[in-house]
């Protein structure tokens, strides 16, 4: 929990805390815990401005104890604070899917799919605008596979209606497929939803691409590895069998794929995708060494603390793979924006209806879509970004 002293005067502190603009409910138990303590005579907080005031018996208690028992007590609350601050960003942003869990081939396979179809209804006349009642409109093989293809589409844009009641891109493509199929143009809503996983495979190949490139720099190595034995020699074994207290044996160019300490000989060891250092380590008798670093030159015997999962660079991935479900600044920045932008397409293609009466030039306003430009665009920079540094040996 981090506190800002924002000014401080003989028995008088105001102090600035973030998860102060989420705790309004929970008032009346803070400041009843801060001044359970003698020496603390009155406090009071804004929930508009993060601020605490505080009044003490300045010969009591010191400054710095004020500081840790406020830290203490609100620390009891970081967790509910967290969860309200998480609430009030999601009601400035929209409900998407999340891309990132679904694999490059099954994007691929759509996209495949989908302009195989186009071809296919192409050549047997379905291009033209079909006439006929409503129910023949939708019960055409374009209608009906286009809403087949764009089922999650659908399901997304409509929860993102019920649930955050906001619209989000799904339910403008939703809105444009919707459209197309009423007017005749069952050809153009598979248009849309090709166009669409297009742009979603060009954003799932970028992070697949990322998650490739980080597993390789902190990967821990072969799935074998040389146990020592009690009579000294050495037997090739499946890293699956090593456990606490067990010896292996690396040599040079060869990763370690345990956590623990150098029982015999000595190796420079490349330790920069855990440590940062640049030049290789000198490790020795009784040095720690690290799974998912490199003997640079050297051999040694390393006594096992830590094995698979428990491993520093296990840890690292894990870290990495929920660094997938949290967004940087920026992409909260672009996200709050572009929610703004979704409405502003409706509202385009309606005026361009209503000025030209031209559904197809009011489908338009729908599936260009301002809003994934600003959205992905972001997202996919920084997926990028991270693929360029992991390449390059930052993680």
């Amino acid at each position: 929990m981090k506190l800002k002293v924002v000014h401080s005067l003989r028995g008088r502190l105001r102090i600035h805390a973030r998860a102060l603009h989420y705790l309004e409910t929970m008032e009346e138990e803070l400041i009843e815990r801060v001044e359970s303590h003698t020496a603390i005579h009155k406090v009071s907080f804004s929930t508009v401005s993060g601020n605490l005031l505080v009044h003490y018996d300045a010969n009591e208690i010191r400054q710095d104890d004020v500081l840790e028992i406020i830290e203490t007590n609100l620390g009891i609350f970081s967790l509910l604070a967290h969860q309200k601050e998480r609430e009030a960003r999601s009601q400035l942003t929209v409900q998407e899917r999340r891309i990132q869990n679904e694999s490059v081939r099954s994007f691929l396979n759509r996209v495949g799919f989908t302009a195989a179809a186009l071809v296919v209804l192409g050549l047997k006349g379905y291009g033209k605008t079909q006439q006929g009642n409503l129910l023949k409109r939708f019960t055409n093989p374009a209608a009906l596979l286009s809403l087949g293809l764009s089922t999650s589409i659908f399901k997304s844009g409509v929860d993102s209606l019920k649930d955050a009641r906001r619209p989000n891109a799904d339910t403008l493509t939703m809105t444009a497929i919707l459209t197309a199929i009423v007017t005749g143009r069952s050809m153009s809503a598979l248009m849309t939803i090709l166009l669409s996983d297009i742009a979603e495979l060009m954003t799932a190949y970028t992070i697949e691409q990322t998650r490739a490139a980080i597993s390789d720099m902190v990967g821990t190595g072969d799935e074998d590895v040389m146990k020592v034995m009690e009579d000294g020699s050495l037997q090739l074994v499946s890293i699956q069998e090593i456990v606490q207290g067990d010896v292996i044996s690396v040599q040079t160019g060869e990763k370690i794929n345990v956590d623990g300490v150098v029982l015999n000989g000595h190796a420079f060891i490349d330790q920069s995708a855990i440590t940062g250092e640049y030049f290789p380590a000198h490790r020795k008798v009784g040095d720690t060494v690290f799974a998912g670093t490199v003997v640079k030159s050297g051999q040694i015997h390393v006594r096992t603390e830590k094995v698979g999962e428990d491993t520093t660079v296990s840890r690292i991935v894990h870290l990495v793979e929920d660094a997938a479900g949290k967004k940087a600044q920026i992409q909260t920045y672009a996200d709050r924006f572009s929610a703004q932008l979704i409405p502003l397409n409706f509202a385009l293609a309606a005026l361009v209806y209503l000025t030209t009466r031209n559904v197809t030039r009011a489908l338009n306003m729908m599936i260009i879509d301002y809003s994934c430009g600003v959205r992905l665009s972001t997202a996919t920079a920084l997926s990028a970004s991270i693929h360029n540094a992991a390449r390059n040996g930052v993680l």
